[in-house]
């Protein structure tokens, strides 16, 4: 519920999580905010890359090459996760929207229970 509790406090228009466990790419932010700024954009996101605890590039996450265009993405989202959480940044209504969807069609608790 920590999650939920701070979506619902945040004053911010966009929501970004980063987990101690994950690293931005410099500049991540202001790209996306950039991007996402555009009336017609709800959520903006990019590839990640896997590392080991020591910071050594170990691999890249398979759905970021399966699931590129808007469609695929589209269709894929209810079902199953294929938009990396730390690599994203989502407007709070449409976030907000989308939980409430997500929820309805999905009892998956991972990256869709934001517990």
């Amino acid at each position: 519920m920590r999650r939920n509790t701070a979506i619902a406090a945040a004053k911010g228009e966009f929501i970004a999580f980063l987990d101690s466990d994950d690293i931005a790419f410099p500049h991540r932010i202001e790209i996306q905010v950039d991007i996402i700024q555009h009336p017609e954009a709800d959520a903006v996101f990019g590839r990640v890359k896997l590392v080991d605890v020591y910071g050594n590039p170990c691999g890249t996450w398979e759905d970021d090459e399966i699931y590129i265009l808007p469609e695929e993405i589209t269709e894929r989202l209810p079902v199953a996760n294929c938009v990396s959480q730390p690599a994203a940044m989502v407007r709070k209504s449409a976030f907000l929207l989308l939980f409430i969807i997500m929820n309805t069609k999905t009892q998956k608790i991972g990256d869709y229970g934001w517990k």
